[in-house]
């Protein structure tokens, strides 16, 4: 063998134990890639990888990047390893483009978004009497007295007043001493035997009849009323009555002989037929007089006004009932 070969071939074999010496107690990535290629006889550094120059064609020690380039939702950042995160952290994405992290935070904050333009924060939620517009759709007050919608809140205005009716009978009242109407009567109708008892108001003077007393429930606090009528009248024309209604409200050692209220008419027409049920509109406001509040006695009566322009009904106006309403302050009696 020449001496140039047996040189060279003491080269090589240095440059293996090199190699060997390098590489003992650590594991390859991929050994196939190393397959016919020298490897550095340098001793690498703690967590460093081999890497291939080309200028010395060999495989190097190398300490790793830090900030390695990669794809994340279609966008090319750093590596965000960089960061130091923890449980509930929020990686969000800046105005330059790069990631940035929103730590975790005080404890019962909401993450708020401020738009395109700005970055996501932590934020307090609002304070009970802060209105707070997307949150929730409130109800009107009809819709909160109604109880039928599922979809919406409430306030406490909505729901503080609700309706409260008391139903008067004919059958319930009396014929007042001065200027008295007729009845109470028990009236039947014949074909299908339907009895009901009316109060009959002719149409000649003005008739009373009352109700009561009557102890008002504790959630009555004082307020106004209204009533709607319901009459019928033997008439087939499509004339008209007057409706008058007067209430006063008395407490203990009051005098019951004091006065009533002002009254207030509520005018209705006949619908061209005998023997119908009539139901007026709700009147206004109705005042008792005295001072009003639960559990005060309601005093009530009601008169037909046939001075009044609408009244042009010459037979008797049958009254059947009155309900009258108010706003309760409570929904317990």
């Amino acid at each position: 063998m020449a001496e140039e070969q047996i040189a060279e071939l003491k080269a090589r074999l240095n440059d293996l134990e090199e190699a060997i010496g390098g590489l003992k107690g650590r594991r390859l990535a991929n050994a196939d890639q190393l397959q016919g290629r020298r490897i550095s006889s340098a001793v690498p550094a703690s967590a460093d990888v081999l890497k291939w120059n080309a200028t010395t064609r060999k495989y190097e020690p190398e300490a790793p990047s830090t900030a390695i380039a990669h794809t994340f939702d279609s966008t090319h950042h750093t590596d965000v390893a960089t960061m130091t995160e923890a449980q509930g952290d929020v990686i969000y994405r800046d105005g330059s483009g790069d990631w940035q992290r929103l730590g975790a935070g005080t404890s019962g904050r909401f993450l708020k978004t401020q738009g395109a333009a700005a970055n996501p924060v932590w934020a307090a939620l609002p304070t009970a009497t802060t209105s707070v517009q997307g949150i929730a759709e409130l109800a009107t007050v009809a819709e909160a007295n109604a109880g039928t919608d599922t979809g919406r809140t409430v306030t406490p205005d909505s729901i503080g007043s609700p309706i409260r009716s008391i139903v008067l009978t004919a059958a319930g009242g009396a014929p007042s001493t001065t200027t008295p109407c007729a009845g109470p009567t028990k009236v039947e109708a014949g074909t299908n035997d339907v009895d009901y008892w009316v109060l009959d108001f002719d149409a000649t003077s003005d008739e009373y009849a009352f109700w009561g007393p009557i102890a008002m429930p504790e959630n009555y606090g004082g307020g106004t009323f209204t009533a709607i009528f319901y009459w019928t009248t033997t008439n087939t024309s499509t004339n008209g009555v007057a409706w008058a209604i007067q209430m006063k409200s008395l407490d203990n050692s009051d005098a019951i002989d004091a006065a009533w209220g002002t009254a207030v008419v509520t005018t209705d027409d006949n619908l061209s037929a005998a023997g119908d049920v009539l139901v007026t509109a709700a009147s206004s406001a109705i005042t008792p007089s005295g001072t009003a509040s639960a559990p005060e006695m309601l005093f009530v009566r009601v008169f037909r006004d046939v001075s009044d322009a609408n009244d042009d009904m010459t037979q008797d106006a049958r009254l059947i009932a009155i309900k009258i309403e108010y706003s309760a302050e409570g929904y317990s009696d």
